[in-house]
């Protein structure tokens, strides 16, 4: 099973500035850390994820227990649960989910 976990471009730019100060060997300019190039990297999982019908977990604001239950509700009910879940992240039935085979 597979599930992707976000957050927002802003969330995970400020997680790796942190991680960036322990550590010289980032730049100021790093794309590592620029929050357009982090808004890609988060658009492109999404697009892969909607092309293979693997549900999407936002964590931005999910604490670890409540990621962990969405994950386990996930396994559980297979199907529907990730076709939901999918779908709230997508606002549509992900490719081929909605039955179609697609």
């Amino acid at each position: 099973m597979i599930v992707a976990l976000v957050a927002t471009p802003d969330r995970i730019v400020q997680m790796r500035e942190n991680r960036v100060l322990s550590n010289a060997s980032f730049g100021d300019d790093d794309p590592y850390v620029d929050r357009a190039a982090v808004a890609n990297e988060i658009a492109a999982t999404r697009k892969i994820c909607a092309r293979n019908g693997w549900p999407v977990i936002d964590v931005t604001r999910r604490s670890i227990e409540e990621t962990a239950a969405a994950i386990l509700a996930l396994r559980n009910k297979p199907g529907g649960a990730a076709r939901d879940l999918a779908r709230e992240e997508l606002g549509r039935d992900p490719v081929g989910m909605d039955g179609s085979g697609r």
